[in-house]
């Protein structure tokens, strides 16, 4: 099943037999898309935490003075 969460967090999401589950960042795991709709509460706060740590990887990227 790692492989599985490996994707869907690659990805933001996948379908599996049927069901299109989505990757909960806060959470670290793979939900079905019920549990976590688009702008619910916990929604957010995966997509804040997903950027969070975009943001953190590519900090040492930007110039000094933008940092």
């Amino acid at each position: 099943m790692a492989g599985l969460k490996r994707i869907a967090k690659i990805y933001g999401g996948m379908v599996i037999q049927g069901v299109r589950h989505v990757y909960d960042y806060a959470s670290d795991e793979c939900v079905p898309e019920s549990e976590m709709p688009t702008g619910s509460e916990r929604w957010k706060a995966s997509e804040k935490k997903k950027w969070q740590d975009f943001v953190e990887a590519n900090k040492q990227n930007l110039p000094e003075n933008e940092s």
